[in-house]
């Protein structure tokens, strides 16, 4: 009851600000959630396989089809209403990467960002989306975490959306979208939290510090699993295993101490991970 509270709080800050609704892209499918009356409407379309992959639209005219039908979901009989999103992009599209600069004159700090940013991109830097923000700032350094996106990519979900009834306002990633929401939770608290988020593209692992995203790390199930169609019981715990333990060793590399808090999202495996 306390999610669904908090969810609800944070729709209406962004509504009043602007009429906006939350889209989720995945290889399988696209959900959007809005606040109607106060309370969370969801909906959402599966996507045949092959339609996208990796963020990369691989088959336009299903995707537009599957738009189309969401839009008429959304708003019935109006296909020229415009639909303002905040655009949730798949998590393996987004590359994220914290790094500290000396803590020097504004101006100095600024160039220092941008020179890290410019040797840490995995893109070419002209062909990539780039942004950062400042996590901590201490006596000698500051801690920065930087965002990558593939532009090409980015721009050409843009120009599809927006030829299907949807407008997009912001582009960012799962992480952050989480982050948010676990602020919103927990209130003023200034933990190290650990986020684990199993879904049907991958396992999300997220590190929020002092009310910020700290670092994410995804992998994606067929980077996990290859060719096979199936995943053992034991091979499952294994990797959930193996990937929260290489977050946790970040976490007492970095930060010096393990999560104080764990929060899971895994609809029908809590349990599982749980005991994990």
């Amino acid at each position: 009851m306390k999610t669904l509270d908090t969810l609800k709080t944070f729709w209406k800050i962004v509504s009043r600000k602007l009429s906006v609704g939350g889209l989720y892209i995945s290889d399988s499918a696209i959900q959007y959630v809005s606040m109607t009356n106060g309370a969370p409407i969801a909906y959402g379309i599966r996507l045949e396989p092959g339609t996208l992959r990796v963020g990369r639209v691989l088959d336009a005219p299903k995707l537009n089809v599957s738009l189309r039908a969401l839009h008429e979901q959304i708003v019935p009989g109006k296909p020229k209403t415009d639909i303002k999103v905040i655009v949730a992009l798949p998590a393996d599209l987004v590359y994220t990467q914290s790094f500290s600069v000396p803590n020097l004159d504004p101006e100095k700090i600024k160039e220092s960002i941008k020179l890290n940013l410019q040797m840490l991109s995995p893109i070419s830097i002209e062909n990539a989306y780039v942004s950062s923000q400042i996590l901590k700032e201490e006596f000698d350094h500051i801690d920065v975490l930087g965002v990558f996106k593939e532009r090409e990519k980015v721009e050409e979900l843009r120009g599809v959306l927006a030829s299907n009834g949807f407008l997009p306002v912001i582009f960012e990633f799962p992480a952050l979208s989480l982050s948010r929401m676990l602020n919103q939770y927990l209130g003023d608290q200034n933990e190290t939290t650990l986020l684990i988020q199993v879904s049907s593209d991958g396992i999300d692992l997220l590190i929020n510090r002092n009310r910020f995203l700290y670092f994410d790390y995804f992998r994606s199930w067929q980077s996990i699993q290859g060719d096979n169609r199936e995943i053992s019981r034991l091979f499952f715990e294994q990797v959930i295993m193996t990937e929260t333990q290489k977050v946790i060793n970040f976490s007492l590399s970095r930060l010096k101490g393990a999560p104080k808090k764990v929060f899971i999202i895994a609809p029908g495996y809590e349990n599982v991970i749980k005991e994990i």
